[in-house]
């Protein structure tokens, strides 16, 4: 009987348990949108979003700084806000940010010849491995056997030969 009862309380508290956590992430998740701030008028909410949409998080790197949550992104975030308050454009501003962190803060990094290993090397590799594989795939099952049978046949031909020369000495 008091077997039953420490189940049934331990299968309740678990029960409590998940729904607490999944009410944390809930909350947790709700504060991580980036929201414009207040004290911007619509013209400058919709340059602050744009800009913040352009700039990447340099500690997360795959994600812009409207969606990270990193404190270099909420630092980034701030000084683009500051700069729009103080009524620099938007060429200004990323020209800024670019001469502060270097063009890999672009989401989208202009075709220069500092980043054209950025544009062309994904391209580079891909044709790389596709011509590997085009060449692997050329070669027939028999040419593997018979490149294998030749190994043993270069292989028996040294031994061989290693106990010639042992038994001229």
């Amino acid at each position: 009987m008091q077997n039953s009862r420490v189940q049934t309380f331990s299968v309740a508290t678990m029960n409590v348990i998940k729904y607490l956590m999944l009410l944390s992430a809930c909350m947790i998740s709700l504060g991580s949108f980036a929201v414009a701030p207040t004290d911007l008028n619509e013209e400058q909410g919709a340059r602050y979003q744009h800009i913040i949409e352009e700039l990447r998080c340099l500690v997360c790197q795959n994600q812009t700084i409207a969606d990270s949550n990193a404190e270099l992104a909420v630092d980034l975030r701030n000084r683009v806000h500051e700069q729009i308050l103080a009524g620099k454009s938007d060429a200004e501003i990323l020209d800024y940010m670019t001469d502060r962190y270097g063009d890999f803060v672009l989401y989208r990094p202009p075709m220069k010849a500092k980043t054209i290993a950025l544009w062309v090397g994904p391209f580079v590799i891909l044709f790389v491995a596709l011509s590997g594989l085009w060449l692997f795939s050329r070669r027939s099952p028999k040419q593997l056997e018979r490149s294998d049978d030749e190994q043993a046949a270069d292989s028996n031909d040294s031994n061989i030969q290693s106990i010639l020369d042992k038994l001229e000495s």
